[in-house]
């Protein structure tokens, strides 16, 4: 098994290394019921090509991984201002400086508003490294 999301991140190298795409990898995770990364603890590319995912219990904020067409469409989700992910990775960061204009993990400099569950408290998340 190949680990390709790790604590709501996007492992893009063992992406790459399993010659997918991100959104190949984005539609494997919405077969699983997945809308946004921070529902994501970790999820494995098995020796079957089928993809397994452990969930965050509760969920955290996340990138969405939704087609762009369908952003926030009849979901039971919000979007989170505090908290900025990477439109590469998925990493999450709360919003602390507008100075700050390159992702920690892959370095990309565009940046999407997290999404978020509509039942989770706005204030029980803490953020794990995603290495």
């Amino acid at each position: 098994s190949e680990l390709l999301v790790h604590n709501g991140c996007v492992r893009l190298d063992q992406v790459r290394r399993e010659r997918l795409s991100k959104n190949e990898l984005f539609e494997m995770l919405r077969v699983e019921g997945i809308s946004h990364l921070g529902q994501v603890r970790q999820a494995f590319l098995e020796p079957s090509g089928k993809l397994s995912v452990i969930r965050w219990e509760p969920s955290r904020p996340g990138l969405t991984v939704l087609p762009q067409c369908c952003h926030g469409e009849g979901l039971n989700e919000d979007r989170d201002q505090r908290w900025l992910c990477c439109e590469e990775c998925g990493a999450t960061d709360q919003v602390r400086n507008a100075g700050e204009t390159r992702c920690v993990i892959c370095g990309n400099t565009s940046f999407a508003v997290a999404r978020r569950d509509r039942d989770d408290s706005e204030d029980r998340f803490v953020v794990e490294s995603a290495l």
